[in-house]
This record gives C-alpha cells, sequence and structure tokens, in this order.
C-alpha cells in the first residue's frame, strides 16, 4: 500500500511535471500565437494603410484627372472665347480702318478743296492786283489828260489872243474841216457796218443762247442773267459809239463850245479819279479780306492735318493692341498646347477608368465644333461675298474717280487757254477803249464787276467750306453711333458667352443641358451673322453718301465749266465786234458749241455712272435688310425656346 502511494505519489509528480511542462509549452505556443497573431495584425495594418494610401491615391489621381480635364475644358473655353474675341477684335479693327479710310479720303478731298479754294483765292488776289496796277495807270492817264487838258486851255487861251490874226487861214481850216466831215461819213458808215455784224452776232448768240436755256431749263438761270448782261453791254456799247459820234459832230459844229466842255471834262476827269481811289481803296480793303479768308482756310487746314494726326495715333493705338492681343492669343495657344501635352499623358495613365467619359465627352465636343464651325464657316463666306462686292465697288468708283480726275485736269488745261485767250481779249479791248475814249468808266465797270464776282466766289467757297465741315461732323456722329451699336452687341455677345459657360458647367454636372448648349451658340453665330449685316449696311450707306456728294461736286465743277465757257465766248464776241472780224465769230460760235456738248455728255455720262451704282448698291441693301430681318425673327425664336427650356436661375443670368 505504501509502495503503491509512493508510486501514485512519484506518478502524480510527474503527471504534475509533466502538466507544468505542457503549461510552459502551451504558453510558449500561446506567446508565440500572441506574437504571430500581433505580427498577423500588424501586417494586416499595414496593408490596410497601404490599400487606404493607395485609395487615397486613386482617389487624388481621380481628381487630379477630374480637375485637369475641367482646366482644359475651361481652357478650351477660354480660348475659343479668346477666339472670337481676337475674331470679333479683328472685324471691329477691320470696320475701324475702313472707317478711317473713309475719314481719309474725306479728309483728303477736304484738303484738296481747300487747296483749290486757296489757288482761287491766290489767283483773285493776282487779278485784284492787276486791277490795282490797272487804276493806278488810269490815275496817271488821267493826270496826264488833266495835263493835257491845261495844256489845252493855254492853247485855246493863244488861239482866243490870235483870232484875229487868223482870219486868213479860215479857208484852210475850211478845207480841213471838210475833210474831218468826209471822215466822220466814213467812220459813220463803219460804224454802220459794225451794228450791222453786232445785230449778225447778237442775232446768233441770242438762237445759242435760246437753244442752252431750252436744254438746261433751272440750272442755267445764271447764264441767262450773264448773257442779259453782256447783251446789256453790247447795247451800252452801241449807245456809247453814237454818243461818241453826236459829240464829235457836235464838236464840229459847236467849235466855240470846246473851252467849256474841256472844263466839264476836267471836272469829271477828278471825280473819276476820286472815284477809282476809292475804288483802289475798295479793292485792297477786299484784298486784305481775302487774305484773311487764306489764313482761315489754312487754319482750317492745320486743325484738318491735326485731326487726321490724332485718328493716326488712335489707329496706331489699336493696332498695337491688336498686336498684344495676338501676342496674348499665341501664349495662350501656346499654354493650351502645354496643357493638352499633360492632359495626354494623364489619360495614357488612366484610359481604363475613364474611356466611357471621354468618348462621350468627345462625342458632344465634336457636336458642338461641327455647330460653330459651320456658323462660322456661314458667317465668313457671307462676310468674304459681302467684302468682295464692297471691293469691286470701291475699285469701280476708284477708277471712276481717277477718269475725273483726267477729265477735270483737262478742263482745267482748256480753262487756262481760254483764260489766255480772254487776257489776251481784254487787252485788244482796252487798247480800243482807250482809242474812242471811254477806257476809264469800262474799266471802273470791270473792276466793279471783278470785285463783286471774287466777294461771290469767296462767300460760295465759305459756304462749301462749311458744308464740307457739317458733313465731316455728320460722319463723325455715324461713326459714333456705330461704335456704340458695335458695343452694344458686343456686350450681348459676352453676356450669351457667360450663359454658355454657365449651361456648360451645368452640363458637365448635371448632363441633360447640351440642346440649351448648342441652342446658344447657335444664338451666337446668329449674332456675329447680324453684326456682320449691319455693318455692311453701314458701310453701304457711307458709300451711297460719298458717291451723292461726288456727284454733286462733278455737277458744281460742269456748271462752273459751262459758265466760263460761256462768259469766254461773250467776251470773245465783243472783241471780235469791236474788230469787225466775221470769220473769228464763226470759230468762237462753233467753239462754244462743241464745248458746251462736251460738258453736257460728260455730266450726262456721270450721271447714269450714278444712277447705276445707287441701283446696284439699292438692291444690295434690300437684300441685306431682307436677311436681318429674317435673322432676326429666327432669333427671336430661339431664344424664346431656350428661355423655355432654361432653369429659374439661368433666367435671372439671362434677363
Amino acid at each position: 500500500m505504501q509502495r503503491k502511494a509512493k508510486h501514485y505519489i512519484s506518478a502524480q509528480k510527474q503527471n504534475e511535471l509533466h502538466v507544468s511542462s505542457l503549461k510552459a509549452q502551451i504558453r510558449a505556443k500561446d506567446d508565440q500565437l500572441k506574437q504571430h497573431y500581433q505580427s498577423i495584425k500588424q501586417k494586416s495594418l499595414a496593408r490596410n494603410m497601404e490599400s487606404k494610401e493607395l485609395r487615397l491615391e486613386v482617389r487624388r489621381l481621380q481628381a487630379r484627372l477630374l480637375d485637369m480635364e475641367s482646366q482644359m475644358g475651361t481652357r478650351l473655353k477660354v480660348t475659343d472665347m479668346e477666339r472670337e474675341k481676337s475674331r470679333v477684335a479683328d472685324e471691329k479693327a477691320l470696320g475701324l480702318n475702313a472707317e478711317l479710310v473713309k475719314v481719309r479720303e474725306a479728309e483728303r478731298r477736304a484738303r484738296r478743296d481747300v487747296e483749290n479754294m486757296a489757288s482761287r483765292l491766290s489767283a483773285e488776289c493776282a487779278k485784284t492786283t492787276s486791277l490795282s496796277e490797272h487804276l493806278n495807270r488810269a490815275l496817271e492817264e488821267s493826270k496826264v489828260w488833266e495835263r493835257k487838258c491845261a495844256m489845252l486851255s493855254e492853247q485855246e487861251a493863244e488861239i482866243k489872243a490870235d483870232l484875229e490874226s487868223a482870219n486868213a487861214a479860215r479857208e484852210a481850216t475850211h478845207v480841213e474841216l471838210q475833210s474831218i466831215r468826209a471822215e466822220v461819213e466814213v467812220a459813220q458808215a463803219s460804224l454802220a457796218k459794225e451794228q450791222q455784224v453786232a445785230q449778225m452776232a447778237a442775232q446768233r448768240n441770242q438762237e445759242i443762247h435760246a437753244s442752252a436755256l431750252a436744254q438746261h431749263d433751272a440750272n442755267l438761270a445764271k447764264e441767262k442773267q450773264s448773257l442779259t448782261e453782256a447783251l446789256e453791254r453790247a447795247q451800252k456799247a452801241q449807245r456809247a459809239a453814237e454818243e461818241d459820234r453826236a459829240a464829235f459832230n457836235a464838236k464840229l459844229n459847236d467849235a466855240k463850245s470846246t473851252q467849256t466842255t474841256l472844263e466839264r471834262a476836267i471836272t469829271d476827269a477828278r471825280a473819276e479819279v476820286e472815284a477809282r481811289r476809292i475804288e483802289v481803296e475798295d479793292a485792297q480793303h477786299a484784298r486784305q479780306t481775302l487774305e484773311q479768308e487764306l489764313e482761315t482756310a489754312r487754319n482750317l487746314a492745320s486743325s484738318l492735318e491735326n485731326a487726321y494726326k490724332e485718328e493716326q495715333r488712335r489707329t496706331d493705338a489699336t493696332q498695337k493692341a491688336l498686336a498684344n492681343a495676338q501676342e496674348e492669343s499665341a501664349a495662350r495657344t501656346k499654354a493650351l498646347e502645354n496643357a493638352q501635352g499633360d492632359l495626354a499623358k494623364a489619360r495614357a495613365e488612366q484610359k481604363d477608368l475613364e474611356e466611357t467619359r471621354t468618348r462621350e465627352r468627345k462625342e458632344f465636343a465634336l457636336q458642338v465644333e461641327q455647330a460653330a464651325e459651320q456658323a462660322k464657316s456661314a458667317a465668313t463666306r457671307e462676310g468674304a461675298h459681302a467684302r468682295a462686292e464692297l471691293e469691286s465697288r470701291a475699285m469701280a468708283a476708284s477708277r471712276d474717280a481717277a477718269a475725273a480726275k483726267i477729265e477735270t485736269e483737262t478742263t482745267r488745261q482748256e480753262l487756262d487757254l481760254a483764260r489766255q485767250e480772254l487776257d489776251r481779249a481784254r487787252q485788244e479791248l482796252k487798247k480800243a477803249r482807250q482809242e474812242h475814249g471811254t477806257s476809264l468808266e469800262r474799266i471802273s465797270e470791270e473792276s466793279k464787276s471783278s470785285l463783286r464776282a471774287l466777294q461771290t466766289r469767296a462767300e460760295s467757297w465759305r459756304v462749301k467750306a462749311e458744308n464740307a465741315e457739317k458733313a465731316l461732323e455728320r460722319k463723325e456722329h455715324e461713326v459714333r453711333l456705330a461704335r456704340g451699336e458695335l458695343a452694344r452687341h458686343a456686350s450681348e455677345l459676352e453676356r450669351l458667352a457667360e450663359l454658355q459657360q454657365l449651361i456648360e458647367r451645368k452640363g458637365d454636372q448635371e448632363g441633360d443641358l447640351r440642346e440649351i448648349l448648342l441652342s446658344v451658340k447657335e444664338q451666337l453665330a446668329a449674332h456675329k451673322a447680324l453684326l456682320n449685316l449691319r455693318l455692311l449696311l453701314k458701310s453701304a450707306e457711307a458709300t451711297d453718301a460719298v458717291t451723292h456728294l461726288e456727284f454733286a461736286r462733278v455737277k458744281e465743277k460742269n456748271l462752273e465749266q459751262q459758265l466760263q465757257v460761256l462768259v469766254y465766248n461773250v467776251t470773245a464776241c465783243e472783241s471780235h465786234m469791236t474788230q469787225c472780224d466775221p470769220i473769228a465769230t464763226q470759230k468762237q460760235q462753233l467753239t462754244r458749241t462743241r464745248r458746251l456738248e462736251k460738258l453736257e455728255s460728260q455730266l450726262k455720262e456721270s450721271a447714269t455712272q450714278r444712277d447705276d451704282y445707287l441701283r446696284t448698291s439699292q438692291t444690295n441693301r434690300d437684300r441685306l435688310s431682307q436677311l436681318l430681318r429674317q435673322a432676326e425673327t429666327r432669333l427671336a425664336l430661339s431664344q424664346s425656346e431656350t428661355l423655355g427650356k432654361l432653369p429659374e436661375n439661368v433666367k435671372t443670368l439671362w434677363a
């Protein structure tokens, strides 16, 4: 029993040792398992962290892709907007350049008018100087005549003293008187012939003037006045010749009354000298006024030059701004290309994740670009066609202007020749009048008429300068109105562009506003087309106004030339009548009729050209106005449709 108990105790101890060893092994294994579990937990945590980091990186990459895509979309939109703005700026620059060209042409025409006015005023000043010289010569001649009259009075006193001793010489004087009477009869016969020739020339002049007046009803009223004045002058010349003949007969019959007539002539000559002095003073005063007008014309020319310089500065500024805008657009295009490269790289990395989105967006972008390109191509075609038509019209107008310039130069040369002949005829007339003894009165009348003509011409040139200034002011006002309309349409386009951006953002977020975006882009294209049509209409109206002004100037020049031809022919007829040369009068009549027919044909050709151009411009304007009305109606319908489709927050921005 004791052995069993000892054996049991030993066995129990062994069992306890074994249990303790097993417990130690279990504890070690538990520790190992805990360590392994902890290591597994740590590994799992590390893997979870890595997976979280990977998920975060994936999300960051996705967000970065979205940001890059949004940035690229915004950049593409910005570039589209900038391209549209640059195109609008180019169109505005083209319109401004066209307006500047028109303003420069108007300034050149005004300068030419001012230069012509200055040249004519200088010529008239030269004429006034020549008239003053003639007046001075006439004054000197009057002094000489006064001296001669004094000598004659002395001789008459001597004759009175020697009358008693001159009884023997009465027979010789009687013979001389008979010879003088014979000469007087010959002179009377020559005067009768001259009167017949003058009557024939007057009848021919009356017939020719009647035909000219029948052709030109209202435009040649001034010519009628000039012809009537010329006829009155001829009648006055005839009356003066008859009076001279009567005076000569009275002198022959009344030899004793010579002293009284000489005294009266001396007093009349003194009065005429005083009157001529007054006329010389008036001519000097008129010359001063003409010089003042020349100074005003020069001031006008300087002001026009300053305005032209300011316009050039403005054009330079606009060109600089356009160059800067082009540089900015080029830089933006470069940045866009770089961004496109980055986006291509990012898309290459994440193609698998965003293939569906990219396909949809590409399809949408292609549709939008196709619609925009179609609208742009339509607008560019219409603008190119209208510009080609306008350029062809401008070339035709420039050719017509060159032809008119050549014709005006030829007419000016003919006028110079006619003026030279007129000067010669006037010199011959002066000689003849000096021989007849009525040179002083006729020279005074000519000086007065020339001064009146100078005054009327100066007033006409003042009126023309004022009309030119008013036309320039009207053109500036029209340019300002056009700029205001362009600014208003530009603001509308900016508003539509903002609305387009907002709708694109909404479409990116919601994906259901693509139709509205397309309609808004169509409205943008329609607004641009309306702008182009309005610009074309404005340019057509401006060209019509320019053609009206050019035709009015051509008509004025033609009428002035006709008047000059008629005045020249009347003066030449007077000179030939004094010379009693019928062949020369016939030649003069032929030249007058030919020149008048040539001038009338030129005026008719210019009128037909003006009418044809105005008809074509009217048809083009009617077509453009019809297109504009149709476009406005379509745009109003599309706006109403888009307003019905838009949400409330977008309607507020639209309003």
